[in-house]
């Protein structure tokens, strides 16, 4: 089992990695397939807060303090922390700890978090963590009010539930959670584990696994603490209203782009990692497919299904190139000119990190720039107010991409 990790999901892989410290290379090698791709070569910067370096215990997410000019990295630890750390000086601070918090796995903690994108006005942030109980645990979506003007005094506090859900097994629990370009919540959930989506739940919108969903946290209705988009597309026909896509299996990262694309990075089971354009209503195979190919063991389910019933992956990627995909950010920066407006992502695995030119139509194909081999196990990518962007390990290494 341990031997041949890449063939697991993501929530063992990282378990792993904890296992084993991950040494950062702060310059790229190229291998493999990258040897004949594009390239460019970017370095990567250990983040200095005033003197020292910044670390942190297992980061699962990371963010900077919305309208603060002097810049505020905050970052989600595993345990249930949120930690902030002001780069200016050093000095740090828990904006939030969240407790009765498993720690067998890294999906059984906090795992992604957002900031309102009216912060400075409404004050409140998202969480997303795994809440400790019998059988796989409890996801929990939360709305928190953040008290106190000075960043040492802020505190998150007053929690209000706004979604649960109980989880059947360990793993695949997804965990990302950010507004869209239209102000609504978006949320991801994997199929709920273990193993090959043993009960098929990814194809069947009557539950939330393997989907996202798209909820409205600032108009509760019809007794739910959010409210339901009106053009959310499963809203009748026996299909859950929160739904906005489906057929996912352990989606670790999305985000989106300048122009509202959703880009989602779905870890796949022991053939593919693929990455999405995700549309409203889409569904993206799991389990009858793994990328663009059958996945034999959810045949039973494939009786009568082609591959028009599914959206394909702008790009995916093979065993021999890593074992768990880690999604990014586009890159709106300006310090590496050359990788304006591409998907930045990488590999748990093989410690690597791509750029992605995405295409024109969401049933086109990516073209794939390498920016190197690192060596670290990719948890998170962070990105600033400026469009630059920053990467963690799951051992706490945190680093920015520069211009090499």
């Amino acid at each position: 089992m341990f031997t041949r990790f890449v063939h697991y999901s993501l929530p063992l892989t990282l378990l792993l990695s904890f296992l084993a410290s991950g040494c950062v290379s702060a310059h790229p090698s190229f291998r493999g397939a990258d040897r004949d791709r594009p390239q460019v070569e970017v370095a990567l910067e250990p983040i200095i807060a005033g003197k020292g370096m910044v670390k942190a215990k297992s980061p699962t997410d990371m963010a900077f303090l919305p309208g603060s000019e002097d810049p505020v990295l905050v970052v989600a630890e595993r345990e249930g922390l949120l930690i902030w750390h002001r780069l200016s000086d050093g000095s740090t601070g828990t904006l939030l700890q969240i407790t009765r918090i498993g720690s067998s796995y890294i999906e059984k903690g906090l795992v992604g978090f957002a900031f309102h994108p009216d912060f400075t006005n409404t004050k409140t942030l998202y969480t997303y963590h795994l809440r400790a109980s019998r059988d796989g645990g409890q996801s929990v979506i939360s709305e928190w009010q953040v008290s106190g003007d000075a960043l040492e005094s802020m505190t998150a506090g007053n929690q209000r539930v706004l979604f649960e859900l109980d989880q059947p097994q360990e793993g695949h629990n997804g965990g990302q959670v950010a507004f869209g370009p239209d102000g609504y919540l978006y949320t991801a959930f994997g199929d709920g584990g273990f193993q090959n989506d043993p009960d098929n739940r990814s194809q069947d919108t009557s539950n939330y696994y393997g989907t996202i969903i798209r909820i409205d946290p600032a108009n509760p209705a019809e007794g739910r603490a959010y409210g339901i988009p009106s053009d959310n597309p499963f809203i009748t026909g026996g299909h859950l209203p929160e739904v906005w896509a489906y057929g996912f299996r352990n989606p670790w990262r999305f985000g989106f782009g300048p122009d509202g694309q959703l880009i989602l990075a779905d870890v796949g089971q022991n053939n593919r990692e693929e990455i999405d354009l995700v549309l409203a209503g889409g569904n993206y195979g799991w389990c009858i497919r793994e990328g663009t190919i059958a996945h034999k063991k959810c045949d039973e389910y494939a009786e009568g299904r082609t591959g028009a019933d599914f959206n394909d992956p702008i790009y995916e990627y093979e065993r021999s190139e890593g074992g768990a995909l880690i999604g990014g950010y586009i890159y709106t920066g300006k310090a590496i000119p050359q990788l304006a407006g591409q998907y930045i992502f990488g590999d748990h695995i093989s410690g690597s990190i791509w750029a992605l030119a995405l295409p024109e139509s969401p049933d086109g194909k990516a073209a794939v720039t390498a920016l190197g081999t690192f060596g670290g196990h990719w948890s998170t990518f962070g990105r600033d107010r400026k469009g630059e962007l920053y990467v963690a390990t799951a051992e706490g290494d945190l680093r920015k991409l520069i211009p090499r």
